[in-house]
């Protein structure tokens, strides 16, 4: 999101930080070599006090600092954070908190109107099995495909998700019994290869995570799963396309369960080596109380953990 980096959140850490008369340096670190880079630092002791992962790092759990003193603060001040965002960053085995969660994305899905109108349903799809009766149909008769990716990535990871949770299944349940091995799974399975052969190309294997909204944009796609950055995207660089796109929540499954998965969540940690961790736990706090600005300069991108984690 450069606007909200650029226009908002580095000119806001360095203010924070001129008031509290800390300097303050931001990294920008590409995606794909988050983990990378915070398994290196915690290997070597040293680092970054803040590190912001947007997945839960529970893996880091050992070598965190334990948050829950910031995170019981933060909802005596703001209120109880959305059951999501608080179960992203507690582990209800060791009674830890190993983040602290400030905000999340939702990850509706974005359809090219004109096409599913003129594919009989111009209000969008509303099951799985739409995706299949009208993608496929668009894809046959109009010659734009689906964009649901089916690779190693971000987003064909949410999509996967969405559709085994929608299907009744998943890969664990709420006890943390891993039950992704059931009859259900393979319901899933079986429809999403029926999907891709329908609706779908093969260049969805080989997706990154940046390749559907691309292909929206550039007109391929008559419908993806991601977030609000994909239109947003679109009303910059093709305004066109992005008057032609609008939103639908969860598809219904077989049984008309309704899942979807989140875009993002947002989990700060805190290693132990650091050195400055009461004034880190204190920007965090200083975040959520400037989190309007967060929404704003996101472009509705972010939501807040909690209903009153934003001001405004």
């Amino acid at each position: 999101m450069p606007r909200y980096d650029k226009d908002w959140f580095d000119g806001f850490v360095k203010k924070w930080g001129e008031s509290k008369n800390v300097q303050v340096t931001v990294d920008h670190i590409n995606l794909a070599e988050i983990g990378a880079r915070t398994a290196a630092e915690i290997a070597a002791g040293e680092g970054h006090d803040l590190i912001e992962w947007i997945v839960p790092p529970a893996q880091f759990e050992p070598s965190v600092l334990d948050l829950t003193d910031i995170n019981q603060e933060a909802q005596k001040r703001f209120g109880k954070q959305h059951p999501l965002c608080a179960k992203s960053s507690f582990n209800p085995n060791t009674k830890r908190y190993y983040s602290f969660c400030h905000g999340w994305v939702i990850d509706p899905g974005c359809y090219r109107r004109t096409l599913w109108d003129k594919a009989g349903k111009a209000q969008g799809p509303e099951t799985w099995e739409d995706l299949i009766t009208f993608g496929g149909k668009i894809k046959k008769e109009q010659g734009v495909q689906l964009g649901i990716g089916l690779s190693q990535e971000l987003d064909s990871n949410m999509a996967s998700r969405s559709l085994l949770w929608s299907f009744d299944s998943g890969v664990q349940d709420e006890k943390e019994n891993v039950i992704l091995n059931n009859q259900r799974t393979v319901e899933a399975l079986q429809f999403m290869t029926k999907l891709f052969k329908e609706s779908m190309t093969p260049e969805v294997f080989a997706w990154a995570v940046v390749s559907n909204n691309q292909a929206l944009i550039a007109g391929k796609a008559s419908y993806i799963l991601n977030s609000i950055s994909a239109y947003r995207s679109a009303q910059k660089e093709v305004p066109e396309i992005a008057k032609d796109i609008y939103f639908v929540p969860g598809l219904k499954g077989p049984r008309g369960t309704r899942w979807a998965c989140e875009h993002v969540i947002y989990n700060y940690i805190v290693p132990n080596y650091s050195k400055n961790a009461d004034i880190a736990k204190e920007f965090l706090l200083a975040l959520v109380e400037n989190y309007d600005q967060a929404i704003y300069f996101s472009e509705l991108y972010n939501s807040p953990a909690g209903p009153r984690f934003s001001p405004g």
